[in-house]
C-alpha cells in the first residue's frame, strides 16, 4: 500500500471475535485489489517513462538509449501518485521542448531549401551533409532535433546567406564597371 502512496487500511474492524479464516478471507480481496492497481500503475510509469527515454534519445546528441540513467522499470518502489504526476510534468515539458525543436528545424530546413534553389545548390548533399533525417520522406520518419543538429543548419543557412550576399555583390560590381564603360 506504501509502495502505491496509499495510505488507507480497507479492512474493517470488528468488535468481536473473528476467527483467522474470516480475517483471510477478508483480506484476500484487498491485496488482490492492491496488485491490480499495483500492477495498472506499474504499467503507466512503464508507458511514461518509455516516452521520457524516446524523447531523450531524440533530443540528444546520440541516439544511444544506455546514455540514461533511469530505465522504465528503475523507480518500481515509489508508485505513487506524487511521482506519477511528477513523471507526467517531465513528459509534458520534454513534449513542449520536441515540438518546439521541430517547429525550429522545419523552419530552417525550409530556409535552407528556400536559398538552395535561389543559389541552385542540391538541397538534398546539403542537408545529408547536417544529418542525414533532415531530408527523409516519410511523416513516421524521426528527424534529429539535437542541439547540434539546430546548430549545423543554422550555419549552414548563415553560410548560404553569405555566399548569396557574395554572388549579388559580385554581379552588382560586374554591372556597375559595364555600366562605366558604357557612359
Amino acid at each position: 500500500m506504501a509502495t502505491l502512496g496509499e495510505h488507507k487500511l480497507y479492512l474493517k474492524k470488528d468488535k468481536g471475535y473473528v476467527s483467522l479464516k474470516e480475517q483471510l478471507a477478508a483480506v484476500v480481496p484487498v491485496l488482490d485489489d492492491l496488485k491490480c492497481k499495483k500492477e495498472e500503475r506499474i504499467k503507466q510509469y512503464y508507458d511514461i517513462r518509455s516516452q521520457i527515454e524516446k524523447i531523450h534519445s531524440e533530443l540528444s546528441e546520440h541516439n544511444d538509449k544506455a546514455d540514461h540513467v533511469n530505465s522504465p522499470a528503475a523507480d518500481e518502489h515509489d508508485l505513487s501518485t506524487r511521482m506519477l504526476n511528477s513523471y507526467q510534468a517531465q513528459l509534458s515539458a520534454l513534449q513542449k521542448d520536441k515540438s518546439d525543436r521541430l517547429h525550429k528545424v522545419l523552419k530552417y530546413v525550409n530556409e535552407v531549401h528556400s536559398l538552395c534553389g535561389v543559389l541552385g545548390i542540391d538541397f538534398a548533399k546539403t542537408v545529408n551533409g547536417i544529418h542525414p533525417s533532415l531530408h527523409q520522406n516519410g511523416v513516421e520518419q524521426s528527424r534529429n532535433i539535437s542541439n547540434g543538429t539546430l546548430e549545423g543548419l543554422d550555419s549552414t543557412i548563415s553560410n548560404l546567406k553569405a555566399e548569396r550576399k557574395s554572388r549579388i555583390d559580385k554581379v552588382l560590381s560586374r554591372f556597375l564597371s559595364s555600366q562605366c564603360f558604357v557612359i
